[in-house]
């Protein structure tokens, strides 16, 4: 799941909440949930047209729910994702090593 907050239209980031949420068998591979809390910072980034971009700042962020791992990502802006689509992008370098993308918005 991903959430965009709401900014200030001059701000010169876009912020992001989202939440990873293991299903079916794969909630018990998510035990060393140090990985989650303290590592994945390097595992997101931002797509727009063809540049990738990794956030400015990711901070974990503690939701009470077992199994469930929440972050605030917040992307300095280039020109360019005004103009073109945006994809969120998970590296799995932990569980699975998938690669998952989600579509933000549409050009």
């Amino acid at each position: 799941e991903a959430l965009r907050l709401a900014q200030p239209k001059d701000t010169g980031a876009i912020t992001y909440r989202v939440r990873l949420r293991p299903l079916g068998k794969d909630r018990n591979v998510y035990r060393d949930a140090s990985y989650f809390e303290y590592r994945a910072d390097s595992s997101f980034s931002l797509q727009a047209g063809t540049g990738q971009y990794s956030p400015a700042i990711v901070q974990a962020v503690p939701d009470g729910i077992k199994g469930c791992y929440e972050y605030l990502l917040s992307f300095n802006i280039q020109p360019v994702m005004r103009l073109k689509p945006l994809t969120l992008v998970y590296h799995d370098n932990r569980v699975d090593g998938n690669t998952y993308a989600l579509i933000l918005n549409k050009k």
